[in-house]
C-alpha cells in the first residue's frame, strides 16, 4: 500500500498522471457499474466518483457526517486489481481523505458489511496530490467489489473527484526478467553477452549500455535514497516557522515534456509512500511555467509520462525515517544532468566536469544541510572551478544557524536540508518552500569567491524559516529576530569591515550616512531617549506618516475586547531593532560570559506552550529565559535597549497586533529574577559591537589620562583616537548642567581599521565635553572645549554673514496704509544688504529667550523671526513657527545658529553675492554657516538743510546735542494760521513705538540706542509712525512732515504714495479743516524745556532760523534755532 506525502499538498502543482503506452498497451482502467456509499450530499452522491469527470465531486453529508464513511463499488466482471487511483477534488481540500482501508470480495455486492477482506490500510494525508493505493506487490485476484472505508478526512467530511481501479499491464517486465538477475535491473544474466536480437529497443538500449559502461550507466541511473522526518512533523519539533527541503533526494534526472521514462523501484517499505517529483525551477520563455508533478512509485515497474520538463527528486518522508531503509530506483535509459553533493565527496574536478555536462539549464548543489538549486549558467559564470568552497559555505551558513538554534549543542541537529531555489519574479524571499532568490540576483549567492557571497541576504531567508513560532516571533520581530542568524553568519563567514549593523553608512539626524549610522540610532533612540525598543526611528521607515487603523481591543493577557479604537501604526527599522539581540550573542557567546545563550534559551522556548500568550507577554518571557539560561540580570540591559518598559501600542508587521507590557508584568519578572539571586551585570552591555568584543572579553581596562589629548574638534564632532583612549568602548557627550545629550559607539565614522571614532558632538545643543567609557562603566574626561557663551540680555544685533559680510535684513517686508503686511511677505527669503543708516533699523534683531536655552530670532521692524525646512530656503513667519535657535560659538564673536525646529544651521548661499538664506547640515565647519554678532549701541540719523525728519523705532533713543525730539500734542489756529503745537521729549528720551518730530542741525548725527528703557510712549501724541515701508498710498491721504518754501516746516498733505520705514507722519483725515492756504499745519514749538533764554552778542552764533526752518533776517522776539542747532529765546 502507499500514501502521498502531506508534505507536498501545499508545494505541488498537480498534473494528471498519464501512464505511458511505450510499446506496451497501457495499464486496463476497470469498469465500475455500481457504487454506493453510508454517506452523501444531495447532489453530489457516490455516482459522481466514477462518471469519468472530475469537474464532479462525490461529498459526504454536509451536516452530520460521522466516521467511518464507506464507499462499495462493484466492477462489470471479475478482475485482478493492482491498484487504486484516487483523483481529489480540483478546488478546496474538504472531504480529502486521510487514513483509509481497503477491503474487497469476489462476490458483487453493494451491503459494505458483506466486503471484508481487508488489503491494506493507508493514510494519505489530507493531501489535494493525486494518490495510487497499491494492492500489495502483486495486486488481487478474483475482485467483484472493492469497498473504501474512510476513516477520516480534510475538515470532518469525505470526498473524491474521481475513484478508479486498475489492472497493471506486465509486460514491460516480464521483457526485462528474460536479460536480468535482479529485480533492479542492473546485473545482466550470465548468459547475455550481446544486445542483438533483443526486439524491444528499450530494453536493447539498457542492455547494450550496461555491456560497454556499466559504471557510467549506472550514475544518477541506478541509486539509492534516503527517508527523511516528516517535514510537518519537524516543523512542530522544531517550532520553525516555515518546513524544510521538501526536494531532498535529488535524482541527477532531467526530465523532458512527453517522453515516458520507465522506472523499477525495489525495497519501498509496504507501510511508507515514495513518489517522485518532477520540478521545473528554469524558464526558457516568457510563457514557461515552473511546473510541477508527483509521481507515486510502488516496487517493481513504474511508468511515468511528464506532460513538462523539470529536474526529478524522490520524496521520502516518514515519521518512521530513523528505522526506515533507502529505497533503490533505477531510471531506465533516462536523460542524465547530475548534481553536486559536497557530503558525497565531490570534487572540484567533478565540479568542473558537472558544469561541462548538465543537461538541465538548473543545478542542484547539496550539502549536509543546505540544498540548492540555482541557474547552470551562473554557477558557469561566477563560480567555474571552486564548487567545493562554495558549497562549503553554503552548508556553513546552515550551521551557524543551528548553532544559534542551539541544535548543535544539544545534539538535535536535524538530517532533513533546508532548501534555496531560484525564482523569476520578487526580490529574495521566504515561504513554506524555502528561500528563493530572483534570477536576475541569483549571482549574489554564487561566487568562486565565497567570501564575497551576499551571506546577510541568504542567511536572512534561511533565518525565516528558522523563526521559532511564536516564541521568538511575536509581532513586530518578523523581519527582526530572523537578523539574528544574519549577523552572526556574516559576522563568521564574511567581511568583518562591511558588517550590516556596525559599518553600513546609514543613520538619521546628526549621524545620517555615517558608518555605523544604523547601530547608532539604536544608541541614541533607545538608550538615550528611552524610546520603547519596537518604537526606535533609524534610517529605515525614518520618519514615515502613520496610518490610521481601526482595530479590536485587548487586555494584557491577550483577551479580546469588545471595543474597536483607532490606532496610529507604522514601520520601523527591523534592523535598528536588531541590535540588542546581537549584542546579547556578541556579550554572552564571544565574550565568553554565557557560550551558547541563545541555544539555551531557543531550547527553552521549544519546551514552552506559547499559543496563549500575548505579545507582550512572550517579550517578557523571552527576557525571562536569558536571565534563566545565563543565571545572569539582563534586566537592567533590557530596560536601556527599551524592551522592558510599559508599552501599549499596535504593532506593524507581517502579523499585526497589540504589543502590551505593564508595570506588573514588569515587576513580576523582577521579582523572579531577585528570588533566583542572579548577579547584576555591571558591564556597559549596551556599547558591546562586533568591533570592540575582545576588549568585554580580555576585560581590559579603559587608558588615557591627558583631557584633549587625541581628540581633534570639528564643527559639531570631535574625533577621538583610539591609540590613545585605549579600550574605550562608546563616548558620551554632555552638556554644560551636566545632561547625557549623545551616545556615540565605538568605531562611528570610523575606517576598516577603526583606528579612531568620530564623536558627536552638538555645539548648538550646548555641548560641553565627552567622557570615554569601559567596558566595565569606568568613565574618563577626555575632551573639553573652552567656549564662549552667548548671553544677548535685551542688547541690540546685526547678524551679518562671515563669509560675504552683509547683515541679515527684512527689506522686503513692507505694509499698506493699514498696517497690513503685503501679500508675499510669508513667501519671502530673507535678502542681505550693507548700508548702515536709520532706513537700515530692518538690519537689527533682538535674541528672545525660549526657555530651553536656545532663543527667538526677533527681527526688531516686523516682530518676526525666520524659519524654514531643512535643505530649504529661509522665510519669514511667526516666532514660535520658526522656533528656537541656539548660538555655537566658533571664534570670537562668530556664531553658527541652529535651529532646532528644522535640525539645521541657518546658512548663507549663493556665491559671491550671497544674499541667500537657507538651512543646511555641516555646523561651524561649514564657513556659510557662520555669523559675526555685533552689537548695535547706536544708530546714525542724517539732518538735512530742512534741519527736520522724524523716526518712530522699535525701541528707545536719547536725543545727542544739537537735535530735539518732539511730539506733537495740538492742532491749533494762531494769528490766523493753521499750526500743528509740538512738546519736546524731556531728557531727549524717546521712548519706543514713539512717533517723533527731530529738529536741529544739519548734519548726520549719532544716537544712542536704549534696549533697555521701558518707558511707555507718551499719551496724547498726534503723529502715528510706521516701521515698515508703507506702499499703495493713494495721493493726498497722507501728510508728511516736511519743510514748505512758502509756510515753513509743518506737516502737509501732498501727492506722496510711499512712506519710508521708521518714520512719523500723519493722515490727511486727521487734519482739521484748514483755515490758510498751504495745505497743512505749521509747527509751533512750546517753550517748555527752554531753560535759558539767550541774548545775542559778539562771539555768539549769529544765524538763526525760525522753526520752520527759515533764516531768520531780523529776528524779534521769540524761539529760534542757531546754526550749531542749539535752541535760543530772543527777549
Amino acid at each position: 500500500m502507499r500514501k502521498i506525502t502531506s508534505q507536498l499538498c501545499a508545494l505541488v502543482v498537480i498534473m494528471l498522471v498519464a501512464i505511458s503506452t511505450s510499446a506496451y498497451a497501457a495499464d486496463t482502467k476497470l469498469t465500475v457499474t455500481n457504487a454506493v456509499a453510508t454517506s452523501y450530499q444531495s447532489g453530489e452522491g457516490i455516482e459522481k466518483a466514477y462518471d469519468g469527470n472530475t469537474s464532479t465531486i462525490w461529498h459526504s453529508a454536509y451536516s452530520g457526517t460521522s466516521f467511518p464513511v464507506n464507499a462499495t463499488f462493484t466492477l462489470s466482471s471479475t478482475s485482478h486489481v493492482d491498484y487504486i487511483k484516487y483523483t481529489p477534488r480540483s478546488s478546496g481540500t474538504n472531504g480529502n481523505f486521510q487514513e483509509v482501508t481497503v477491503y474487497v470480495s469476489s462476490a458483487a455486492t453493494t451491503t459494505y458489511s458483506d466486503v471484508t477482506t481487508e488489503v491494506t490500510t493507508v493514510n494519505l494525508q489530507g493531501s489535494s496530490s493525486e494518490a495510487y493505493i497499491y494492492l500489495g506487490k502483486t495486486g488481487v485476484d478474483n475482485v467483484r467489489s472493492v469497498r473504501l472505508c474512510i476513516k477520516s478526512g480534510q475538515g470532518g467530511w469525505a470526498s473524491a473527484a474521481e475513484i478508479s481501479f486498475y489492472k497493471a499491464d506486465n509486460t514491460m517486465q516480464n521483457e526485462l526478467a528474460n536479460y536480468f538477475d535482479d529485480a533492479l535491473c542492473t546485473q545482466l544474466k550470465s548468459t547475455v553477452t550481446s544486445a542483438d536480437g533483443i526486439g524491444n529497443e528499450t530494453v536493447k538500449t539498457l542492455v547494450s549500455s550496461l555491456l560497454s559502461d556499466a559504471d557510467g550507466y549506472k550514475k544518477y541511473r541506478v541509486g539509492e535514497f534516503e527517508p527523511y522526518e516528516t517535514l510537518s512533523v519537524l516543523r512542530s519539533r522544531l517550532k520553525i516557522s516555515a518546513e524544510y527541503c521538501a526536494y531532498e533526494n535529488p535524482t541527477g534526472i532531467y526530465f523532458k515534456p512527453n517522453e515516458s521514462i520507465y522506472i523499477l523501484a525495489q525495497d519501498i517499505p509496504s507501510s511508507e509512500s515514495v513518489s517522485l517529483i518532477i520540478k521545473n525551477w528554469g524558464k526558457a520563455s516568457d510563457d514557461e511555467a515552473q511546473s510541477q508533478s508527483s509521481f507515486m512509485l510502488h516496487n517493481g515497474l513504474n511508468v511515468i509520462t511528464p506532460t513538462h520538463r523539470g529536474n526529478g527528486y524522490v520524496s521520502y518522508y516518514s515519521n518512521n525515517y530513523a528505522t526506515l531503509s533507502n529505497v533503490k530506483l533505477h531510471f531506465i535509459n533516462a536523460t542524465v544532468t547530475g548534481y553536486f553533493d559536497l557530503d558525497r565527496g565531490d570534487t572540484n574536478a567533478d565540479w568542473k566536469k558537472l558544469l561541462s555536462n548538465a543537461t538541465s539549464d538548473i543545478l542542484d548543489v547539496r550539502t549536509k544541510r543546505l540544498q540548492v538549486a540555482f541557474p547552470l549558467e551562473t554557477f558557469k559564470a561566477n563560480c567555474p572551478n571552486n564548487g567545493v568552497e562554495l558549497a562549503k559555505a553554503y552548508d556553513e551558513i546552515v550551521r551557524r544557524e543551528r548553532e544559534v538554534m542551539g541544535l548543535l549543542y544539544y545534539n538535535k541537529e536535524p538530517k532533513n536540508r533546508q532548501f534555496f531555489r531560484v525564482v523569476h519574479s520578487g526580490f529574495m524571499f521566504a515561504d513554506n518552500i524555502g528561500a528563493a532568490v530572483v534570477k536576475s540576483s541569483v549571482g549574489a549567492c554564487i561566487s568562486g569567491t565565497p567570501s564575497s557571497l551576499d551571506f546577510w541576504g541568504m542567511a536572512h531567508e534561511l533565518g525565516h524559516n528558522n523563526q521559532l513560532t511564536r516564541s521568538f516571533k511575536w509581532s513586530g520581530c518578523g523581519e527582526t529576530t530572523n537578523n539574528i542568524y544574519s549577523a552572526w553568519v556574516q559576522y563568521n563567514l564574511g567581511n568583518k569591515n562591511s558588517l550590516r549593523l556596525e559599518d553600513e553608512k546609514s543613520g538619521i539626524d546628526d549621524y545620517a550616512g555615517m558608518r555605523g549610522g544604523r547601530f547608532e540610532a539604536y544608541l541614541e533612540e533607545g538608550v538615550r531617549k528611552g524610546i520603547s525598543w519596537q518604537l526606535q526611528d533609524g534610517p529605515d521607515y525614518h520618519g514615515a506618516t502613520p496610518t490610521i487603523v481601526n482595530v479590536q481591543n485587548e487586555d494584557y493577557n491577550g483577551n479580546k475586547l469588545s471595543t474597536y479604537s483607532n490606532v496610529e501604526t507604522r514601520n520601523y527599522d527591523h534592523f535598528l531593532k536588531c541590535v540588542p539581540l546581537w549584542q546579547l550573542q556578541l556579550y554572552t557567546h564571544l565574550a565568553g560570559r554565557s557560550p551558547n545563550m541563545y541555544g539555551k534559551v531557543m531550547e527553552g522556548m521549544r519546551k514552552l506552550s506559547d499559543n496563549s500568550l500575548s505579545n507582550g507577554r512572550l517579550q517578557v518571557q523571552f527576557m525571562k529565559l536569558v536571565c534563566d539560561s545565563t543565571q545572569m540580570n539582563f534586566l537592567p540591559f533590557f530596560e536601556k535597549a527599551g524592551m522592558l518598559r510599559p508599552i501599549n501600542a499596535y504593532i506593524e508587521d507581517y502579523s499585526k497586533g497589540w504589543l502590551k507590557i505593564n508595570a506588573s508584568m514588569i515587576n513580576t519578572l523582577k521579582r523572579h529574577v531577585s528570588s533566583k539571586g542572579y548577579a547584576e551585570i555591571t558591564d556597559e552591555v549596551n556599547y558591546i559591537t562586533a568591533h570592540n568584543w575582545q576588549t568585554y572579553a580580555e576585560r581590559k581596562p579603559l587608558e588615557g589620562s591627558t583631557l584633549g589629548s587625541g581628540c581633534t574638534a570639528s564643527g559639531s564632532t570631535v574625533r577621538v583616537d583610539h591609540s590613545v583612549w585605549k579600550n574605550a568602548v562608546a563616548f558620551e557627550t554632555y552638556n554644560s548642567e551636566d545632561s547625557l545629550i549623545r551616545i556615540t559607539m565605538y568605531g562611528l565614522g570610523s575606517n576598516d581599521s577603526h583606528s579612531f571614532t568620530t564623536v558627536l558632538y552638538p555645539q548648538a545643543e550646548d555641548a560641553a565635553y565627552i567622557m570615554a567609557v569601559g567596558y566595565d562603566g569606568t568613565r574618563i574626561r577626555c575632551y573639553e572645549a573652552v567656549s564662549k557663551t552667548f548671553k544677548p540680555g535685551n542688547k541690540i544685533y546685526r547678524i551679518v554673514s562671515n563669509v560675504r559680510n552683509k547683515p541679515i535684513t527684512s527689506v522686503a517686508v513692507t505694509t499698506d496704509i493699514n498696517g497690513n503686511y503685503s501679500d508675499d511677505m510669508l513667501n519671502n527669503a530673507a535678502t542681505a544688504t550693507t548700508t548702515s543708516t536709520l532706513t537700515d533699523v530692518h538690519q537689527l534683531w533682538r535674541f528672545e529667550p525660549v526657555g530651553d536655552g536656545s532663543y527667538y530670532l526677533v527681527n526688531l521692524n516686523t516682530g518676526l523671526s525666520i524659519g524654514g525646512s531643512s535643505n530649504s530656503n529661509a522665510k519669514f513667519m511667526e516666532k514660535t513657527a520658526a522656533g528656537g535657535y541656539t548660538l555655537v560659538n566658533q571664534s570670537d564673536d562668530v556664531w553658527a545658529l541652529y535651529n532646532k525646529t528644522n535640525g539645521q544651521y541657518l546658512n548663507n548661499y549663493g556665491g559671491a553675492s550671497g544674499t541667500n538664506l537657507g538651512y543646511w547640515s555641516g555646523g561651524t565647519g561649514d564657513n556659510n554657516n557662520l555669523w559675526k554678532l555685533e552689537e548695535v549701541p547706536e544708530i546714525k540719523l542724517s539732518v538735512a538743510s530742512s534741519l527736520l525728519t522724524s523716526a518712530y523705532l522699535p525701541f528707545a533713543i536719547r536725543m545727542p546735542e544739537g537735535l530735539t525730539a518732539y511730539t506733537a500734542i495740538e492742532m491749533t489756529v494762531k494769528d490766523g494760521t493753521d499750526v500743528l503745537v509740538l512738546e519736546p521729549l524731556p531728557g531727549g528720551l524717546v521712548p519706543a513705538y514713539t512717533p517723533a518730530v527731530l529738529i536741529g542741525e544739519r548734519k548726520t548725527h549719532t544716537i544712542e540706542v536704549v534696549p533697555d528703557d521701558n518707558t511707555a510712549a507718551p499719551s496724547g501724541n498726534l503723529l502715528r509712525g510706521t516701521l515698515l515701508k508703507m506702499t499703495g498710498i493713494t495721493a493726498g491721504t497722507v501728510a508728511n512732515i516736511t519743510n514748505n518754501s512758502t509756510s515753513g516746516q509743518g506737516i502737509y498733505i501732498g501727492t506722496v504714495t510711499t512712506v519710508p520705514a521708521n518714520r512719523a507722519y500723519m493722515l490727511a483725515s486727521d487734519l482739521p479743516t484748514l483755515t490758510s492756504p498751504g495745505n497743512g499745519l505749521v509747527f509751533s514749538l512750546n517753550t517748555t524745556g527752554i531753560e535759558n533764554a539767550v541774548i545775542l552778542g559778539n562771539g555768539a552764533d549769529n544765524t538763526l532760523y525760525n522753526l520752520q526752518g527759515q533764516r531768520a533776517m531780523r529776528p524779534t522776539k521769540g524761539i529760534y534755532i542757531t546754526g550749531s542747532g542749539k535752541k535760543v529765546y530772543i527777549k
